[in-house]
């Protein structure tokens, strides 16, 4: 009887991972290409707000955004999506939360304000 091996090989994921610089490259010049005039501007300050939520089921949610002079795109969504994500295990679910600040060379400044919170809104029972 011969000796079975049990380590699998997945030629998708070899190629996935050979292919995967070359794709991020193209991806990033078809996003600048396409996109391109609404990336932010370095060094320039948007003032704007963020509103956001954390949904009963524990998923963070934009709902709003708007940041003066700047329309959006990818890099914007991205880094919105970043900072959103990087506390949001900390806040409460069903609450709904604003921030306000400014956005400059990819960093946020400003302060979150809590909207609503279920856990002060009364009941009517």
């Amino acid at each position: 009887m011969g000796v079975t091996n049990s380590i699998e090989y997945n030629a998708s994921n070899y190629m996935d991972a050979a292919f995967a610089p070359v794709e991020l490259a193209f991806k990033q010049a078809v996003q600048k290409d396409t996109w391109g005039h609404l990336a932010p501007r370095r060094n320039k300050t948007y003032h704007g707000y963020i509103v956001f939520s954390i949904t009963c089921y524990g998923n963070m949610e934009v709902i709003d955004t708007d940041f003066k002079g700047l329309d959006g795109g990818p890099w914007l969504y991205d880094a919105i999506q970043e900072f959103v994500f990087q506390d949001w295990k900390e806040l409460r679910e069903g609450a709904i939360f604003r921030w306000d600040g400014t956005f400059r060379n990819y960093k946020f400044r400003g302060l979150r304000n809590t909207l609503y919170d279920p856990s002060a809104a009364s009941t009517n029972s």
